[in-house]
């Protein structure tokens, strides 16, 4: 047995003997509080709420409360029951079977069956949605994902079938370490077809959703707030304790902080500003300011495909200018590291490598950086231009305004424009390509590095600055193929190696999660860098 089907079936057991998972634990001798309602911010107004077409994880949040998948995942991190009781992997680590309970139903009573996932993945991948989240399904190596997701079969040939009612089989092109890690996204959630064909785009409106989560969606305002309800049909309503969750849309960090102070949200978003004002925050809250790790980034990607940033000299001249250690210390503060690597600190099977940027003092690379601008032809006679473009917030514009900086002082021939727009706008323009240089921020799917570095291969759907490398393509390639872990880390290295040439994007810090929560709510997960919250795993004590 080699060793990537020998560490597939240590797994495969650890979930079959770890996976049992029920909503609100409750220690004995606690006493509930009457209401159980809860609200927290949730930053920003989704981009969707359907999920196979959600790309943020503003709509995910929601998502995970109104939807369950296969698996859902634990405190830990680690894959538990979903909606699937149990599930079994072949010898060859390629066919997985997952049997559904019984007792699984739609918020309208009806039953969820295998069908309802065959329907969905196979919408997922169908060129026509559209779903900017299409490549999961390639990255997770489902048969036929990336030939349908090319145009070149019909998405009924993937490799996911009903074997009956209550039985899914999924069939993988090569075996996949991380593949039922992957379940608890939102892409590969259950949707209910006749619904969707009912309703089309509305779909997701409260009054017409069907969801088969712990909640449903009953009150939608744009901009302003999301509220769920509980669904008496999910199969551990009994258990799920919290019975109303309203999900505020408050982007401005300070204003979150204070509505939080005026007794106004129960939890507040998870990114507190940073600096002084994070300081004051940990001696004002104490315990009640949770810090919980977190697999996000913060970085910039270029738009390669037009002037100024299809030269890669350009690229590099203002990636290096960039102050990292500066930014994570003096501006953001807070829970934040500077980032060297595509991937950050904590992701499983990966171990980052020394950058370019790391062996060179801040002058050496403001010269550096001189000495490339020239050689692309750039002077104050003859200025580069360009736009910084982010998601509004007053948060990031703080952080926009000391990268324009950073850049515009090491950089007299260099003017920066920062631009910003509300979320939805931001992701739009994103795909327009009417872009120079974007803010972007990545939180991982699942805990792997492909989570990360996979978003740079040609032509994926995450890609929006179009970035194109075959010898970085032939090693997300040969990760998927290779079985000898170890060296599967040396694959994720060398691409690595690739983009500290090409500087497709520049890294900027890792945070983590920094949430600062009543006392009176319970059962917030502190050890899951997935950064999964569950609403039917809290609950209010009397306090």
């Amino acid at each position: 047995m080699n060793k990537l089907i020998q560490h597939l079936f240590y797994w495969f057991f650890l979930f079959i003997f770890t996976s049992t998972s029920f909503a609100a634990e409750v220690p004995e001798g606690a006493k509930l509080a009457k209401n159980q309602q809860i609200t927290f911010n949730n930053q920003a107004e989704p981009g969707s709420l359907d999920p196979t077409l959600i790309e943020d994880t503003y709509g995910a949040r929601v998502a995970i409360d109104c939807f369950e998948g296969l698996i859902t995942i634990n405190d830990n991190g680690e894959p538990s029951e979903g909606v699937a009781k149990k599930w079994e992997m072949s010898k060859d680590g390629l066919t997985y079977t997952f049997y559904l309970r019984d007792d699984a139903k739609w918020s309208d009573g009806s039953p969820v069956t295998a069908d309802n996932f065959v329907y969905s993945w196979q919408r997922a991948v169908d060129p026509q949605t559209a779903s900017p989240y299409s490549f999961y399904l390639e990255v997770a190596n489902i048969k036929n994902a990336k030939e349908i997701i090319d145009g070149k079969l019909k998405s009924t040939d993937l490799g996911v079938k009903a074997k009956d009612a209550h039985t899914l089989e999924v069939s993988l092109v090569k075996p996949t370490p991380y593949f039922v890690g992957m379940l608890g996204q939102t892409v590969m959630f259950p949707l209910p077809k006749q619904v969707i064909e009912k309703w089309g785009d509305k779909w997701t409106d409260p009054k017409n959703i069907v969801s088969n989560g712990a909640y449903k969606l009953t009150n939608h305002v744009i901009n302003e707030k999301i509220v769920t309800e509980k669904n008496k049909f999910y199969w551990d309503n009994k258990n799920t304790i919290i019975t109303k969750v309203t999900y505020l849309v408050i982007n401005d960090r300070v204003a979150d902080v204070n509505r939080y102070k005026s007794n106004g949200e129960d939890m507040t978003g998870w990114q507190l500003p940073g600096g002084d004002f994070f300081k004051s925050l940990q001696k004002e809250y104490g315990d009640q300011l949770k810090i919980t790790p977190f697999l996000t980034s913060e970085y910039a990607i270029f738009n390669v495909k037009k002037p100024p940033f299809n030269d890669v000299d350009v690229r590099q001249a203002i990636s290096l200018v960039i102050d990292k250690e500066a930014l994570s210390k003096f501006v953001m503060g807070g829970a934040t590291k500077p980032l060297y690597n595509f991937a950050v600190e904590g992701t499983a099977n990966f171990k980052s490598i020394k950058s370019p940027y790391q062996s060179m003092n801040p002058e050496q690379r403001k010269e550096k950086a001189l000495e490339l601008l020239k050689k692309a032809g750039y002077s104050q006679d003859k200025p580069l231009k360009f736009s910084l473009l982010y998601p509004t917030s007053d948060e990031r514009q703080k952080q926009m305004s000391a990268i324009a900086a950073m850049i515009q002082q090491a950089l007299p021939m260099v003017q920066v424009t920062i631009t910003n727009q509300e979320f939805k706008t931001y992701l739009n323009t994103l795909d327009t390509g009417n872009w120079e240089m974007a803010r972007q921020g990545w939180v991982a799917d699942f805990n792997d590095p492909m989570a990360f570095y996979g978003n740079l291969k040609t032509g994926g759907s995450q890609n929006s600055g179009g970035y194109s490398n075959k010898d970085f393509d032939q090693l997300i390639e040969k990760s998927f193929m290779e079985e000898d872990l170890t060296k599967r880390i040396v694959f994720f290295q060398k691409m690595q190696e690739i983009l500290d040439k090409d500087y497709p994007a520049v890294t900027w810090f890792q945070t983590s999660a920094t949430t600062i929560v009543k006392p009176y709510v319970k059962g917030f997960p502190m050890n899951d860098a997935l950064n999964y919250i569950y609403s039917k795993n809290l609950y209010l004590i009397e306090y």
